[in-house]
């Protein structure tokens, strides 16, 4: 288990990275994100796709109820494979893709909100969702290629 008031619990910058969740990353900070992933374009880091695995007895949060909390917000492109749970107070996944990110998720395991999206992908670039589990809130798929 990761538990952290820090915001995020857990940050990556640039760079394509590969994770495996089989325990809990979770922040109870208000606002706070599970985890978040920065595009750095700047720091000339290579443009990859980020890949988070959550195993069916993992989970990620992002929040307390009521703090306005995100489980994952990516600003690359990212790829989530989800048998556990992901859950935000605001929003379970937040994707902030621009031309050319892309967002693929497949769930077999639960996202939920309390309050708005349960996925909310913002900006442009290709998305994709499969879906065999279960998603409480809306889906909010903006601009996508």
């Amino acid at each position: 288990m990761f538990k952290t008031a820090q915001v995020p619990a857990f940050g990556l910058l640039g760079g394509a990275y590969t994770l495996i969740v089989k325990g809990h990353v979770s922040s109870f900070a208000t606002s706070s994100f599970g985890i978040f992933i920065d595009n750095d374009y700047t720091l000339g880091f290579p443009v990859g796709i980020t890949s988070i695995t959550v195993s069916d007895s993992g989970s990620i949060s992002g929040g307390l109820l009521g703090s306005g909390g995100i489980g994952i917000v990516s600003e690359k492109s990212l790829s989530v494979i989800n048998a556990g749970t992901i859950f935000g107070d605001l929003r379970g996944i937040e994707f902030r893709g621009v031309a050319l990110e892309t967002l693929s998720v497949v769930n077999t395991g639960t996202i939920r909100t309390s309050n708005t999206e349960a996925i909310a992908a913002l900006g442009s670039g290709a998305r994709t969702l499969t879906n065999s589990g279960s998603i409480f809130g809306s889906i909010f798929m903006q601009g996508g290629v």
